[in-house]
């Protein structure tokens, strides 16, 4: 990777030299690393880039790309009063996946359709 520099003022600024390299390095520039975000799936690092806590959004990788239900039941289950809203406004299609996929786990299913019920009441309150 070629770096040009650019100096203004004192200061001197080194980023890629070429179109390619440049869009490279805004985009890495844009991951969130912490100590342990680089341990789990492309979904979690997804996640963990949006501002998801790091052991949630590796738990919940793991377990879909693991395929456990029981595991993914338990990494939702997980979730704080926080976090657990957080995934119904931004990540839907993680509990219509646990759900198609979980026939066998359905007293998990009610007690997350329980907390959905709770985040939607509380948004609606919110709004009023």
């Amino acid at each position: 990777m070629e770096w040009e520099t650019k100096t203004i003022g004192s200061a001197v600024e080194a980023r890629p030299a070429t179109g390619t390299d440049l869009i490279e390095h805004f985009l890495a520039n844009r991951v969130r690393t912490t100590a342990i975000s680089k341990c789990g799936s492309l979904y979690a690092q997804s996640l963990i880039d949006r501002g998801f806590a790091d052991t949630r959004a590796i738990a919940i990788g793991d377990a879909i790309d693991n395929d456990d239900m029981l595991a993914l039941a338990y990494a939702i289950g997980a979730c704080d009063d926080y976090y657990f809203p957080w995934l119904v406004k931004n990540e839907p299609v993680l509990f219509l996946y646990f759900k198609s996929r979980a026939e066998h786990l359905p007293n998990d299913w009610r007690r997350f359709s329980q907390r959905i019920q709770e985040v939607l009441d509380n948004e609606e309150k919110a709004n009023g």
